[in-house]
């Protein structure tokens, strides 16, 4: 997905950096207006317009923004679970963890009729069908890849990065402000979580779901002490 994603966003650093006057619209489709969460390409255009070098600005934002996204996970990891060994397996559950395609490997009976492990081996490095991407799925078998969150991700999906890191940044924050009943804290959430449409659709939508349940839980627990009472 690299090969179409890449280009895309180069043309939107572009278009920010150097179009005149300054507008939020579709560097493609012209005329369009600006429906991607923009803000990682925006950045890069900023960057860019100041150090006047592409690959370096282009390059920065994506770079930082998923160290820190690894940063906040392990800090927030080890905020909830203490056993070390747990910590860790959990961490590499997180980046190494895949969704439901190996079901249709598991379902090929030509790996079971191979004459040896070796030839097991050969036939698993080259399926003749997709595992990573299924464009034709059908229901029930939609969106049932096996690619792990680092190469999906990681690699090309500049918003996703960005949603990451500030995905976790939202979920420490939330940790932290029912932890330390810190307004301090909540008025922060409220920013970074403001920023979230311009920044990935799905960790907003995901987020929001996680904040409904983190207030909904304590009033139903609130008024089920008072009806005991």
């Amino acid at each position: 997905m690299g090969y179409g994603d890449i280009p895309f966003h180069m043309a939107q650093i572009n278009y920010f950096a150097l179009h005149q006057p300054f507008e939020l619209k579709e560097p493609i489709f012209w005329g369009e207006k600006l429906s991607y969460p923009f803000l990682i390409n925006l950045l890069s255009a900023s960057f860019y317009i100041l150090s006047n070098n592409f690959i370096f600005s282009f390059h920065l934002p994506a770079w930082s923004l998923t160290v820190a996204g690894i940063i906040l996970l392990y800090l927030l990891i080890s905020r909830i679970i203490k056993k070390p060994i747990a910590r860790i397996c959990s961490f590499l559950i997180f980046f190494l963890g895949s969704g439901l395609g190996f079901a249709k490997v598991l379902q090929d009976k030509n790996i079971w009729l191979q004459a040896n492990l070796k030839n097991t081996f050969s036939y698993l490095l080259h399926l003749p069908y997709p595992i990573v991407l299924s464009w034709d799925a059908k229901y029930p078998a939609q969106n049932n890849i096996w690619s792990s969150f680092l190469t999906m991700f990681l690699t090309h999906q500049r918003a996703s990065i960005f949603g990451f890191s500030a995905g976790i940044l939202c979920l420490f924050l939330i940790y932290l402000a029912f932890e330390h009943k810190s307004n301090k804290i909540f008025c922060f959430l409220a920013i970074v979580f403001g920023l979230l449409p311009l920044i990935h659709t799905h960790t907003f939508v995901a987020i929001s779901l996680i904040i409904f349940i983190f207030f909904l839980v304590p009033l139903i627990l609130k008024n089920k002490e008072s009806a005991k009472i």
